[in-house]
Order: C-alpha cells, then sequence, then structure tokens
C-alpha cells in the first residue's frame, strides 16, 4: 500500500546474529498479502483479491532473501504463510524459477487448495520440482450440500482422488498431507460427517497424514450479526 509507505512487493525480514537462527529451523516466510478467493466462512482480511502480480512479492527480493538466510544461518527449511499458495499457476511458476536456482534444496510447508490441484493438475509437478514438503488442505465438508453452501462444492470424490494422486506423484519428496473439516457447518449431521469423510479416513489406505477436526462455533457478535 504505497499510501502508508509499505509496498508488499518489497517486502523484506532480516534477521540478526541475535535471533540466533540454527540451520534446521523452519523459518515462517510470506510471499503473498491476500488471497483471490472468498470463502463464505472465512474472516481473513484482503480477500477477493484479482489482480494476483499487485499481491505478491518480488522474485529477485525473494532469492536475496533466501540465499542470505542460507549464507549467514545455513536454513534450507520454510513455512509458507500465504493464506493460499496455489491460488494461481503464473505465481507459482514465478516462484519455481527462484526455488530452482537456489544454491541449496529448498523445503517448505504451505497452504493449498485441493480443488486447484484437481482443476489445474500442472501445478503438482511444479509443486514437487519447488520442493514441497507438508501440505495442508482445507476440505472443511465432504458433504455436497454443506460444501456448496460454504464456496467449496468440488465432489469430495475428485478431492480424495487428488489426495490419492498427489501421495503418489510426491512421494519422493516423503511429503506429509494434513487435512481439516469444520464439524458443524449448515447441513452437516454426525451421519453425513461419518459417511462422507469418517469412513475415508479410517481406510487403511487413507493418503492423509494428519487429519484435524474443527467445530463450528458461533460468538455473540456472530448472531448478532447474522
Amino acid at each position: 500500500n504505497g499510501a502508508c509507505g509499505f509496498d508488499f512487493k518489497y517486502n523484506k525480514t532480516r534477521y540478526t546474529d541475535t535471533d540466533y537462527i540454527t540451520p534446521n529451523e523452519v523459518l515462517g516466510i510470506e510471499l503473498a498479502r491476500g488471497c483471490k478467493f472468498k470463502c463464505k466462512f472465512c474472516s481473513f482480511p484482503l480477500v477477493g483479491m484479482k489482480e494476483v502480480a499487485s499481491y505478491i512479492r518480488s522474485a529477485d527480493q525473494l532469492r536475496d532473501e533466501l540465499i542470505e538466510n542460507y549464507e549467514r544461518f545455513g536454513v534450507t527449511k520454510y513455512s509458507i504463510m500465504d493464506d493460499t499458495f496455489n491460488d494461481d499457476t503464473w505465481k507459482l511458476e514465478q516462484y519455481w524459477k527462484v526455488f530452482r536456482d537456489l544454491p541449496f534444496d529448498m523445503r517448505f510447508w504451505c497452504y493449498l487448495r485441493g480443488d486447484l490441484l484437481v482443476t489445474k493438475p500442472e501445478q503438482v509437478p511444479l509443486l514437487k520440482e519447488m520442493g514441497i514438503s507438508q501440505t495442508h488442505f482445507g476440505f472443511e465438508s465432504f458433504y455436497p450440500p454443506t460444501a456448496k453452501a460454504v464456496g467449496k462444492g468440488m465432489d469430495h470424490q475428485r478431492l480424495k482422488d487428488m489426495a490419492y494422486d498427489v501421495k503418489e506423484q510426491w512421494k519422493d519428496n516423503n511429503v506429509t498431507l494434513q487435512a481439516s473439516w469444520i464439524l458443524g457447518l449448515p447441513h452437516e449431521t454426525s451421519h453425513t460427517f461419518e459417511k462422507y469423510t469418517m469412513e475415508w479416513l479410517m481406510k487403511e489406505d487413507c493418503p492423509i497424514d494428519i487429519p484435524i477436526v474443527n467445530t463450528f462455533q458461533l460468538t455473540p457478535k456472530t448472531v448478532e450479526n447474522s
């Protein structure tokens, strides 16, 4: 935002020797500030961003920061804090060019939208080559009426097939798949959650390594504004 004298494109985090960064540390890093999607349950700021190039970091600036952290501290692992790392294939391609030319093997954790890996399968090998090590999917619900109600209406079977597929394609990276669901969303019941989600999670070949079930909670302010 130029009005306040801050341009995220050239944002950089610089650590000092007194931060005591170690080579095995996983540093948090933000490559984009904002998200192009507007999920109905999301309260994050800067959602619905349209021009991807306007809210991502400069590739050259990012390369300089990653190399500096490697040369000074030996750091090669990062947790990418973007609301949705794979919201745009062009964005991934820009950072793929950065990661592939680093003097070390990059490893990172990030949040991904699973439906985009279905509709944009070219992202899967890109992420592998970039060094993906762990990812989180916010599936929210596999029950069709509920998924549709919160803006994530892709058929649950396509998402499950995607999870098996990326687990196989990323096996050389030994990628950990984490996923979350929100219990208590409209139309979801204990019966539908067991049928569409729990039965799948209990299968021996289920590709999700870390399943997380959160409960949807209404605060007085939420009720007042509904």
